[in-house]
């Protein structure tokens, strides 16, 4: 079953409202599946003296990224590195794409 997916106009239409307003989404308010991944990487980082790691992820590869998918991840690190763990950028994408990989629609 696919979602039907509206317009801006044809939810002006449908709604009988005259003007629409842009809503920004704090942070704060991100998907709860942020927190979980966000716990998971936390678990599973191991230090042996250097940068932690998670052991058993061994292939590494070096990966291109918009400019604005990088900014995103840079936020979200800063924001799970606040428990007091590092956590970079490039750990955070690899933990979203490990879980879009393991949980295919």
């Amino acid at each position: 079953m696919s979602k039907k997916i509206y317009s801006p106009k044809q939810i002006r239409e449908i709604t009988g409202s005259s003007r629409h307003e842009d809503i920004k989404i704090p942070f704060y308010y991100a998907p709860p599946f942020l927190d979980i991944l966000k716990d998971e990487l936390l678990h599973k980082l191991q230090s042996s003296g250097g940068r932690p790691t998670i052991p058993e992820w061994d292939v590494v590869r070096k990966i291109r990224f918009s400019r604005e998918s990088w900014k995103k991840l840079e936020k979200l690190s800063k924001e799970w590195s606040k428990s007091g763990q590092t956590v970079s950028p490039g750990q955070v994408a690899s933990v979203c794409l490990q879980a879009s990989l393991s949980h295919p629609r």
